[in-house]
């Protein structure tokens, strides 16, 4: 803690010269990072797929320099004059109505950020509020260490805000809407298993549905406070009303086109958010992977959502066929299959040119990719398939070459057959009897990393409680 309070008191009496060097050189080393440079490049390219490489760069190289302009402002805050805070922060004329809009007449008020750059600078509202603030609560994760936890707490209370832990502060949230208050939490995180099934910049992702809970309970109104960043430790504070109903679907489903909308048409947010943080990480247990198993989703709504009722396809599976022709016709079954149960899911089919005709004809692949003839011009076209960003590589080649070629490809899930070698993270052992090659082989394959055993119900069946289940 010591340290902490010495880090945080430097960089408050730091000339800003020497905070924006800083900022620069770490971001740089962030966006080099490489298990984070991946992530990062990997959101976008699934994220904005049209938008060209210079783009991507510009942003993963901004989003990197915000990131540490974040955490520096959030340690040396508790330093920062009132003076100082208020020269760096400024609420937008909405923000003010808003307040003074509550101030007035109160009524319960569901407060949702996003991770954009600054958002912590959203505890000094009551600094800067033109009304008094009313009883205002942040629903926020406790840190483990207990003096860290006390200290933040205690920093970004002073202002007047309340911090509720998440596993104790809920009866609290409670109360406050009860009693017409405001209750704020950050909403753009990944909800793993507690959360549901949804899409998010068109791919699939566990979000909370806290927010619609807390609005359906009291039937609270809700709104987006996001921190705009206009310069180095210079911030716009902003409010906009959410005009979704207030229900758990349409609350959950409306955020997310919120921020969808603003990450789309809006450069500067775009640069701020925490494209480091994986979103998308779901549904990606290895024995489940060919299948989506949730206690929860929304998937039924957001069919509703969409023009033609379908699911877009953004996760990405390379699937390298066997280079016997022979073995392709026992393998369409399955491919049929694993498209019924991972209705998200874009199926390229990677294998030798000979096979294009035959997979043409079984209109299974959203995408054909030819491999070129010879080891070497093979291996140097696999590791070139890093710059496609795959999220899991399936070996059904069974060759060494097969092997490499999944290995080279740097995908972070890659399942093979039986040769227990580094090129695979996963792999399947068979224990059966069925001949290499056979539609029942390729099953007990599929079935090992999730895919289900008996028939598939319709993707778009939905139960009396109108909840999709998968």
């Amino acid at each position: 803690m010591i340290l902490l309070r010495s880090v945080g008191w430097t960089l408050a009496h730091l000339p800003e010269f020497l905070l924006r060097l800083l900022a620069v050189v770490l971001g740089e080393v962030v966006g080099w990072l490489p298990r984070r440079r991946r992530t990062i490049r990997s959101n976008l390219h699934h994220a904005f797929p049209e938008r060209p490489p210079a783009w991507h760069n510009r942003i993963v190289r901004e989003s990197g320099r915000r990131l540490i302009e974040t955490g520096l402002w959030s340690l040396a805050s508790p330093y920062l004059s009132d003076e100082r805070l208020c020269t760096s922060l400024t609420l937008s004329p909405a923000a003010v109505a808003e307040l003074r809009s509550l101030a007035d007449a109160p009524r319960p008020l569901v407060v949702l950020t996003p991770h954009l750059a600054y958002w912590e600078a959203l505890t000094c509202i009551g600094l800067l509020s033109p009304a008094p603030l009313g009883e205002f609560g942040v629903i926020f994760r406790p840190l483990r260490n207990p003096d860290m936890d006390a200290f933040v707490q205690r920093t970004r209370e002073r202002f007047g805000m309340r911090l509720l832990s998440r596993k104790s502060g809920f009866q609290d949230a409670l109360r406050i809407l009860r009693d017409n208050g405001r209750v704020a939490l950050l909403f753009d995180q990944n909800a793993r298993d507690k959360g549901a099934l949804t899409f998010f910049l068109d791919r699939l992702c566990s979000t909370t549905e806290l927010a619609g809970l807390l609005r359906a309970k009291y039937g609270a109104d809700a709104g987006f406070i996001f921190a705009r960043r206009v310069g180095f430790w210079r911030v716009v504070i902003e409010y906009e009303p959410m005009d979704a109903a207030a229900t758990v679907e349409a609350t959950t489903l409306g955020h997310n086109r919120w921020l969808e909308n603003k990450l789309r048409t809006d450069d500067n947010l775009a640069a701020s958010w925490l494209w480091s943080h994986n979103r998308w990480r779901t549904q990606d247990e290895p024995r489940r992977r060919f299948r989506l198993e949730q206690k929860r989703d929304l998937l039924a709504y957001e069919r509703m959502d969409r023009p033609a009722s379908t699911l877009p396809r953004r996760t990405r599976f390379y699937l390298r066929l066997p280079d016997a022709p022979q073995e392709l016709a026992p393998l369409w079954p399955v491919l049929r299959d694993l498209r019924e149960a991972r209705p998200d899911v874009a199926l390229t089919l990677v294998g030798p040119a000979a096979l294009a005709a035959l997979v043409r004809a079984a209109g299974l692949a959203d995408q054909w990719l030819a491999m070129p003839s010879g080891w070497w011009p093979a291996c140097r076209w696999s590791y070139g398939l890093r710059r496609h960003y795959v999220d899991t590589w399936v070996d059904f080649a069974r060759t060494p070459r097969s092997r490499l070629e999944a290995w080279l490809s740097a995908t972070p899930q890659r399942f093979g057959i039986h040769h227990q070698t580094g090129c695979f993270t996963h792999v399947w052992q068979p224990h059966r009897a069925s001949p290499p090659g056979t539609e029942a082989y390729w099953r007990e394959f599929m079935e090992n990393f999730g895919l289900p055993t008996r028939p598939i119900l319709p993707s778009a069946a939905v139960t009396d409680a109108g909840t999709a289940r998968i």
